[in-house]
């Protein structure tokens, strides 16, 4: 059982003893409470006791069905757990977070299509119930309906993205489906381009460039049309400074979409390598245009402006760059540089001390500006 829904149950319990039966006599709220304290001790014999009694004094009052349903989850006694909590459910159909349990015992019987029903039907009574719908997820993904566990994964997400839980699941859900849907290709079409282009993106990905260029180049055979493959191979070649060659695939993949910005960005890191830095500009341009976010392109706009003497440009560039990455230190160094040329001073040394505490290299490094960065994000 997750330790998740564990703490969950507790606190529902919890709750439920000081507040859902407030009128009920001070006895029962009392039962209650040491019930649920016993179950957080892991005392689940002495709880099961109180229970018991409770039942005595009280009858089967749905609060305490709920405990004792809760003590048999914990114990592993899951169909017992399911035969307590629907006790409870023919009396109060929607009773409150019964069917999210029912669904927990079902899925961790891996009884994924009755702890789906289940769950969806805690949801149609509580949309808002965030662990019903994590346990719909998981009773998804086990019934091997990955798209639908995907979406639900996603929902959590839109009200909380910093839910580390559900982006885990949802990571995991990703690489299941992907998995699946390969090898699915790799069944139907063994021999295709679309295969070969997967493989070739894959060698890619763990840098086994020769490889990788080598499958590109075939799926090129195999389809002169292929979308995106003469990028592929230009970003190789980038990537293993092999310059010549990489401006050769990119000014093809440009033909095919003249609006890249990566392609831009690495057509104008090209040009600027060979000092062409009007022709770098032109490139660059075109690249924050069709992706304002892409960082390194302002980053090396603004050096390219700077080198050609335009500090208005330069600066407008070099500060959008440190608004997108604060933290990198090249930024602040070339913004030191620009606020001496303007003979603003203070912001020149302000940039400047900022660079010494972002980084304890040498000045070679310095020169070398963002030649070794990470590669931008894709459009």
């Amino acid at each position: 059982m997750h330790t998740l829904a564990w703490s969950l149950m507790i606190l529902i319990l919890a709750n439920a003893s000081c507040v859902a039966f407030a009128e009920e006599p001070r006895s029962l709220e009392s039962l209650l409470t040491q019930a649920t304290e016993k179950i957080r001790s892991n005392e689940l014999a002495e709880a099961e006791t109180a229970v018991r009694q409770g039942f005595t004094a009280f009858g089967d009052h749905p609060d305490l069905l709920k405990i004792l349903g809760t003590i048999y989850q914990r114990q592993q006694r899951f169909q017992e757990s399911i035969d307590v909590f629907r006790k409870i459910l023919k009396r109060a159909p929607v009773y409150p977070e019964v069917n999210l349990f029912i669904g927990i015992s079902h899925y961790a019987m891996n009884e994924f299509r009755d702890a789906v029903t289940a769950l969806n039907a805690e949801l149609a009574a509580n949309p808002k119930d965030r662990e019903s719908r994590y346990y719909l997820a998981l009773a998804l993904d086990g019934s091997d309906r990955k798209r639908e566990a995907i979406e639900q994964l996603e929902k959590l997400l839109v009200d909380r993205p910093q839910d580390t839980q559900a982006l885990y699941q949802l990571v995991r859900s990703y690489k299941a489906a992907t998995h699946g849907a390969f090898n699915r290709l790799s069944k139907l079409a063994p021999d295709s381009d679309f295969l070969l282009a997967l493989n070739a993106e894959v060698n890619a990905e763990t840098n086994r460039s020769k490889e990788a260029i080598e499958q590109y180049k075939q799926v090129l055979v195999k389809n002169p049309e292929f979308p995106g493959v003469h990028f592929a191979i230009g970003e190789i070649y980038w990537k293993m400074a092999q310059y010549e060659p990489a401006m050769n695939e990119l000014k093809l993949s440009l033909n095919e979409d003249p609006s890249h910005p990566v392609g831009h960005y690495y057509v104008g890191d090209i040009l600027a390598k060979e000092l062409k830095y009007e022709d770098a500009i032109s490139h660059l341009r075109l690249a924050v245009a069709g992706n304002p976010e892409l960082m390194q392109a302002h980053f090396l706009l603004g050096k390219c402006y700077l080198t050609t003497g335009k500090f208005p440009d330069a600066l407008k560039h070099l500060l959008r760059a440190e608004e997108l990455a604060p933290e990198n230190p090249s930024t602040h160094y070339q913004l030191s540089q620009i606020y001496a040329r303007l003979n603003e001073k203070d912001k020149s040394q302000k940039h400047l001390e900022i660079f010494g505490k972002l980084t304890k290299e040498s000045k070679a490094q310095i020169e070398q500006g963002f030649e070794k960065t990470a590669e931008p994000a894709r459009k």
